[in-house]
């Protein structure tokens, strides 16, 4: 029986067509430094995990303490488009980076987390990546003392946990000043779930309106299609009907075009609407919706590598707050508002016209 061919930093080169010295320099976390491209990187570390060959990040792993090659990942929803996707980002990120990652869904539950947490904690895992709830500050500050954390997209106001997330205040307030310069000047926004991005995306629409004069209306505490609905047909019902509506999420907005339906209102002929991300079905709706699209593979490949720097260098007490810029997306959902002319105005013309026929 022929033996299997022991692999080295060598075989590892021949495999994928590199230098012994370009092999080592990747697999020892020193491609950026020496200008290695991304894909000959990826190429080097997935024939390495392949192959089963990862001496020099086991030697790391005797230096940094690494223990189980597991980072936990702790998110409010699996279920939502938004944090399926960066999960996904996230998970393939950690591969490449030499780690496994293990998923925990909270439900936004505040004691569910907790109970998550310390788990992943007892089992080894030697970082963790969380979108938290906004009430575990300070349990989230005694994990920090086990394990390097890295909050992403939410977070709790704490200066102790390094996060990355986008630039939320200014969400709000670019998705308002869409409406705004359109002419709109009765502006709703769909308030969401009670965590900090939506706190400061609400704030930006808050301060939007504020510089333009206006008075801000906020209803609604989900992202749930089916509740934004039935907010949304009473809203349209009522007697202070909206020009244009602001959602914080892409569940809100289907919940709102589905009401307009069932209303038989026409988007933007009797309302305009913007949101934010852009998740995969948003291709496939009518109208296009107007949109501003965070950066979800940004923010996993960011939180991803500030993890595995902590973890590589033994230090989880140190903080980075980083704000990522998102991109807006043009589409067919707004209109310029003309409002309509008062009655009298309307008689005033009328007689004009009815005098020059004469």
């Amino acid at each position: 029986m022929n033996e299997m061919k022991k692999e080295t930093v060598r075989t590892i080169a021949e495999r994928t067509g590199t230098s012994a010295t370009t092999v080592s320099r990747v697999l020892s976390g020193k491609a950026g430094k020496y200008r290695i491209s991304t894909d000959t990187e990826k190429r080097i570390k997935e024939t390495a995990r392949l192959c089963g060959y990862f001496p020099e990040m086991k030697k790391r792993s005797c230096i940094s303490g690494i223990k189980s090659r597991n980072i936990g990942l702790v998110i409010p929803s699996v279920a939502e488009n938004f944090y399926s996707m960066l999960s996904s980002n996230i998970i393939t990120t950690n591969e490449n980076l030499g780690f496994s990652t293990i998923i925990v869904d909270t439900h936004r539950n505040p004691d569910r987390e907790r109970h998550e947490i310390s788990n992943l904690i007892s089992k080894g895992i030697d970082g963790l990546i969380i979108s938290p709830c906004p009430t575990n500050n300070e349990f989230l500050e005694e994990a920090l003392k086990k394990v390097p954390i890295v909050q992403v997209d939410n977070y709790v106001n704490s200066t102790k946990i390094s996060s990355v997330t986008s630039d939320n205040a200014d969400i709000g307030r670019s998705l308002t000043n869409i409406l705004l310069n359109a002419g709109h000047s009765k502006i709703l926004c769909m308030g969401g779930v009670e965590c900090t991005v939506n706190t400061e995306r609400i704030k930006g629409y808050l301060n939007a309106m504020k510089e333009a004069g206006l008075d801000p209306r906020v209803e609604g505490n989900s992202y749930e299609p089916e509740d934004n609905y039935q907010l949304f047909q009473q809203v349209m019902c009522s007697d202070d009907r909206p020009t244009g509506i602001v959602t914080l999420a892409n569940g809100q907005s289907l919940g709102v075009m589905k009401a307009a339906i069932s209303l038989g209102l026409n988007i933007p002929g009797d309302f305009s609407l913007v949101t934010v991300d852009d998740n995969r079905y948003m291709k496939f709706v009518a109208p296009n919706i107007t949109r501003i699209n965070q950066s979800i593979e940004g923010m996993a490949h960011t939180s991803c590598t500030l993890l595995n720097e902590m973890i590589q260098e033994g230090r989880s007490n140190s903080t980075s707050i980083i704000r990522l810029k998102s991109t807006l997306i043009q589409g067919d959902s707004v209109a310029a508002y003309h409002p309509e002319p008062k009655p009298d105005e309307i008689t005033v013309n009328t007689q004009i016209r009815l005098g020059a026929s004469d």
